[in-house]
This record gives C-alpha cells, sequence and structure tokens, in this order.
C-alpha cells in the first residue's frame, strides 16, 4: 500500500467518524428539546410555584 491509498483510507475513515459524529449530535439536539428543555420548564414552573407558597407565609 503506497502514501496515496494510505492518505485515501484515512480520508475515508475521517469522513465515516464526522458523519456518525453529526448523526449523535442531530440525536442530542432532538433529546435536548424533546426532553431536556421541556423538564427544565416544570422545574422552573415548580421552583416559582414552591417562592409564591412560601411568600404567603
Amino acid at each position: 500500500m503506497n502514501n496515496e491509498e494510505k492518505i485515501l483510507r484515512l480520508l475515508e475513515e475521517m469522513k465515516t467518524e464526522q458523519t456518525e459524529m453529526r448523526d449523535l449530535m442531530q440525536k442530542v439536539a432532538v433529546t435536548q428539546e424533546a426532553v431536556v428543555l421541556p423538564r427544565l420548564n416544570l422545574l422552573a414552573e415548580g421552583h416559582q410555584n414552591l417562592l409564591d407558597t412560601l411568600a404567603i407565609r
């Protein structure tokens, strides 16, 4: 295997890894939007409810 073939093989591997990373990042973004952010909003609402309840006393 000459140097050119090695370089081409490495570039193909890097391209495959880049595609896998892009797919993973897309899944992370979807999970963040669908799961994490709504739960953070619920947490913030609960916190505000506690503050409102405790402020009355």
